[in-house]
């Protein structure tokens, strides 16, 4: 299947997956509550804040010499909105939790590929591949497994590219199939009242970095089996 033929099949999806994405994070104890509904009443508050702020600075303004007053009303209204996005607050279990992400992604970071016992490379390689790409990392993990194109070695059982492709050209490659893949799955049917809308021509969203967080926090939730034959590194799940 390609993925041309999947185009308009999952956007609609994706705010189910993200509300059952808020509602395990508050089965599993991380937060109290829905980020995505904190984040809504702390918006809604902004904004009520900040109308009421207007209208007190117009009235002020208008009979009193006090008028100043109400802009520091609206600049406290403003700076609420501006923070909104923040009040969600994680419990004791999600901060624990949220360290351990980090903890993983700095390992993600600093690896060395001789920590690693060669004959295992591809597993680990493969295994920790997805949190790579959460974590923006793809270039850095394919480039430090790069021995895996070497003469002999016969690259990743689970991926192959075109004639004379190797790992070498991996992170490029695995970089192009992400971006094609999200952008298709995020894509939406174009709308004859709203022409290319928002989304733009592709018709692609990116996700805010609170729901890229919250994804990586989540994914957390099921930690990668510890490996052996190598120096214990921190893993998210440990």
């Amino acid at each position: 299947m390609r993925l041309s033929e999947l185009k308009y099949k999952f956007a609609t999806e994706l705010g189910v997956a993200q509300k059952a994405l808020y509602r395990d994070m508050v089965e599993q104890g991380w937060y109290r509550q829905s980020p995505e509904r904190t984040r809504q009443a702390a918006y809604a508050l902004g904004i009520a804040a900040l109308i009421v702020s207007v209208g007190i600075t117009v009235l002020l303004a208008a009979f009193t010499n006090l008028a100043l007053l109400g802009i520091g009303l609206i600049v406290a209204s403003i700076v609420l909105l501006g923070v909104a996005g923040r009040f969600p607050a994680r419990t004791g279990k999600g901060s624990a939790v949220l360290a351990r992400v980090q903890g993983f992604r700095l390992y993600v970071a600093t690896a060395e590929a001789d920590q690693i016992a060669f004959q295992e490379r591809e597993q680990i390689f493969s295994r920790y591949l997805p949190y790579a790409m959460v974590f923006g990392l793809v270039d850095r993990w394919a480039g430090i497994f790069k021995d895996l194109a070497q003469p002999g070695t016969s690259g990743l059982y689970w991926y192959s590219g075109a004639p004379n492709w190797s790992m070498l050209f991996f992170a490029q490659s695995i970089g192009a199939f992400t971006t094609t893949t999200t952008g298709t799955i995020a894509s939406q049917m174009p709308s004859a009242s709203s022409g290319s809308g928002v989304l733009g021509g592709s018709g692609s969203a990116a996700a805010s970095p609170a729901v890229v967080a919250e994804a990586v926090a989540a994914a957390a939730g099921n930690p990668p089996p510890g490996t052996p034959g190598r120096r214990p590194t921190p893993q998210p799940g440990s």
